[in-house]
């Protein structure tokens, strides 16, 4: 049985409350659906999730198209959307249960490698910078790290109000605090994590803004953000690369694994590391990656020099 931490509640969820207005899900609608989710059993959550109605509803015809040319071109043969439609389906109810859940449900429902080693670098106390993907329960990555010291992690806001809501809660229960893009302090609160020793988690398997090179990402280019990797570089951070992976009984299997952070020779070089070291991740389970979003058609070695 893990040991759960407690929560500080001086901490805030968000950084900074408000910001864009956001079309999409209601915020009390977005709450009843997460409270209802939250009331069935686990595997029923997994499993309706997971139905072929569900996944049909999850990838309309034209998100089902861009999924398959992503699959084709990272060389995944054959690029079968369907499975992975189901996957992304019984993830995103697996989250909605979570978040209706105490964490100690949360925690008996995945396994944790390399935790030792994250606390061991955290102990140097010059910062952990963890990256990871839109992989499996991705959600599951950062209630791990919770385990080891408050985090602080990195997000674009959604569309669903109160699934958005929802989840943010969630991770304040597991000592997470989120940091919204683009939003009042949020950038401020980034550039200190590291220098005060804490842990800094990011996606960066996905365009975002800011600063940004090309770099090669599952058969097609990425541009990648490089903010995070010039600030591990720049304190001598520890770096890890985290994913989430889900097992064919259910159950996801969160891992930790550490890069070579000195053999960089600047922060971009140390991006592109990240970028290598997150596509080994997800192609060790391809129809567990968000393939619908959005990409880069092609990759020229020249353009990224």
């Amino acid at each position: 049985m893990v040991e759960t931490p407690e929560v500080d509640p001086s901490r805030p969820a968000l950084v900074e409350e408000g910001g864009p207005e956001r079309s999409g899900m209601g915020p009390s609608l977005g709450f009843m659906v997460g409270g209802l989710v939250g009331l069935l059993p686990w595997s029923w959550a997994i499993a309706i999730g997971g139905s072929a109605r569900f996944a049909a509803w999850m990838l309309p015809r034209r998100k089902r198209d861009r999924a398959i040319y992503n699959l084709e071109l990272a060389g995944v043969r054959p690029p079968s959307v369907s499975r992975t439609a189901r996957v992304l389906g019984g993830s995103l109810l697996e989250m909605l249960w979570c978040t209706a859940r105490s964490p100690e449900e949360i925690f008996d429902k995945f396994e944790i490698e390399g935790l030792d080693e994250l606390k061991r670098a955290h102990a140097e106390g010059k910062g952990v910078l963890v990256a990871h993907a839109h992989l499996g329960n991705w959600e599951l990555c950062g209630a791990a790290m919770g385990l080891v010291a408050p985090v602080e992690t990195v997000a674009r806001r959604l569309r669903a109000n109160g699934f958005e809501e929802r989840i943010v809660a969630m991770r304040a229960r597991l000592r997470v605090r989120t940091l919204m893009r683009n939003e009042r302090g949020s950038s401020i609160a980034v550039a200190r994590a590291l220098p005060r020793g804490r842990i800094l988690a990011v996606m960066m398997d996905r365009s975002s803004s800011g600063r940004r090179i090309l770099v090669p990402f599952v058969g097609q280019g990425m541009m990648m953000p490089v903010g995070p990797a010039l600030l591990a570089h720049r304190f001598c951070s520890a770096v890890f690369v985290a994913s989430s992976i889900r097992a064919e009984d259910g159950r996801s299997k969160v891992s930790f694994r550490r890069l070579d952070a000195s053999a960089a020779e600047d922060g971009e070089a140390l991006a592109r590391r990240i970028a290598a070291a997150l596509e080994v991740e997800v192609l060790k389970a391809p129809d567990q990656w968000y393939w619908i979003y959005r990409r880069q058609t092609d990759f020229d070695a020249s353009q990224s020099a």
